[in-house]
């Protein structure tokens, strides 16, 4: 968002505009940081209904969150100060038409996915769900790094960098010793490894500086 700055004045207001499916949200106040927070609000409300799933308080907090903030942003114009009665102009604010999917705000917005091993697939997906439509691919997106591993102790999300085949890394499993199945995966983040190990169902983490060649049998 571009965010510009005019004169103060009693009758002016910091307004600023989204749209989700066409459908166009207008948000002002005096104060900008309250505008910014009633649209993000606003937006993240249409989401969340438009994906079937429970719209949460709080949903904006800790750095867990910023890739939520980032994507809800993206419905989002400029804002702008303006008299209060002035009629609205969306082409003014530079509103976008963001293009989504629903899997998207599904993976963002359910909070903290329960993941486990047998929804992964030899392609990098992840299935959330039964439909064919219930999944999403891993590649670029930000999963959520468990507290027990993370470094910081905090809830951290990283991006997907690269998906490796894990039997190229791994003789046998890190787990429970056995043959590793066929279409296994590696899961690869800036500084962490997830192999979700589908024969002992088991999400096995790592970070990135340890080496991994202990696990070769």
């Amino acid at each position: 968002m571009v965010m510009k700055v005019s004169e103060h004045s009693d009758s002016r207001v910091w307004r600023i505009i989204g749209r989700v499916n066409d459908e166009i949200i207008v948000k002002q106040s005096k104060r900008k940081s309250r505008a910014i927070k009633s649209i993000r609000n606003a937006i993240c409300q249409r989401l969340c209904n438009s994906a079937n799933i429970e719209y949460k308080l709080g949903w904006w907090k800790g750095l867990a969150a910023k890739p939520k903030v980032m994507f809800v942003d993206s419905f989002i114009g400029d804002v702008l100060q303006v008299d209060e009665n002035e009629e609205i102009d969306i082409e003014i604010h530079n509103v976008p038409n963001q293009f989504y999917l629903i899997s998207m705000v599904r993976v963002l917005f359910l909070d903290k996915i329960e993941m486990v091993p047998s929804n992964f697939d030899s392609w990098g997906y992840y299935h959330y769900g039964e439909g064919d439509d219930e999944k999403f691919y891993l590649l670029g997106k930000d999963i959520s790094i468990p507290k027990e591993v993370s470094s910081t102790r905090t809830d951290e999300a990283e991006e997907v960098l690269a998906i490796f085949d894990a039997q190229d890394y791994f003789y046998s499993c890190p787990e429970c010793k056995s043959d590793i199945p066929f279409g296994t995966i590696i899961v690869v983040t800036e500084n962490y490894r997830l192999v979700p190990t589908s024969c002992c169902d088991k999400m096995f983490w790592s970070k990135a500086d340890e080496s991994i060649s202990h696990y070769w049998a």
